[in-house]
């Protein structure tokens, strides 16, 4: 049994009196098992953001069908969705200001006490300690609070609305592998060399044709890719890297 299952979705919603459907063009069908990684790729207003807040119930304007382990997910309804399991870090932070680590516990404390427990919040911080992702006695960036909060639920979905370029994405990549290692991640980059090292799976959403869905060991779709990103004169030694 797949971990995650989507079928057929697209967001709606009205923009300047008109109708629009992310996807144009069809809806967006995959199946990803555990620990799978998968890039949404796509241009600016491809709906990549929309698929994303779609996924966690934001918008209740959208069809389609979400399964977790083997259960149907109800749509529109984020409550749902994070019950079920599915995290959201949004493009952006939900703090402006970098927090210390004793500061951050006291908001976890207050605000998230039917959630986390001491010894949970305790144990993370060690292990990003050991990672090099945080550090004593020095400030954690905004986008890294964010990601201690979904770590924390031990999601069984982690979407991640591209991290920070001031943070350095590999080794957050890598670094939530080995944290959740049983989890489904969907994320996007904005520079898609890192994407595409970082994933399994690439899920393209295109304009005007139906979004495609294909792992990276896929030689011919991975260069059509490749060939379609702004940044291909610099993508010839992920070719070699992905066979």
């Amino acid at each position: 049994m797949n971990a995650l299952r989507l079928e057929s979705i697209v967001g709606h919603w009205a923009k300047k009196g008109s109708s629009l459907r992310v996807p144009d063009q069809g809806g967006i069908s995959l199946s990803a098992d555990i620990g799978e990684w998968i890039l949404v790729a796509g241009r600016n207003g491809s709906g990549k953001t929309t698929f994303f807040e779609a996924l966690c119930g934001f918008t209740d304007r959208m069809t389609g069908a979400i399964y977790l382990d083997g259960q149907l997910i109800s749509l529109g309804n984020a409550r749902s969705c994070f019950l079920a399991g599915i995290q959201y870090v949004p493009q952006r932070a939900f703090f402006s200001d970098n927090l210390f680590w004793n500061d951050a516990v006291d908001l976890m404390r207050c605000n998230r006490k039917a959630l986390y427990n001491m010894e949970a919040i305790s144990d993370l911080h060690n292990r990003l300690c050991d990672l090099g992702l945080i550090k004593h006695a020095h400030p954690i960036e905004p986008r890294i609070f964010d990601l201690i909060l979904a770590l924390l639920s031990v999601p069984r979905v982690l979407i991640l609305d591209e991290i920070a370029p001031s943070i350095e994405v590999c080794e957050i990549y890598t670094s939530v592998r080995e944290l959740v290692p049983m989890t489904v991640v969907l994320f996007t980059d904005h520079d898609s060399k890192v994407g595409v090292k970082s994933s399994d799976s690439i899920l393209w959403l295109k304009e005007n044709i139906p979004p495609d869905f294909f792992s990276v060991k896929d030689r011919a779709k991975l260069n059509d890719f490749l060939e379609n990103t702004a940044d291909r004169e610099n993508n010839s030694d992920i070719r070699s890297a992905s066979t």
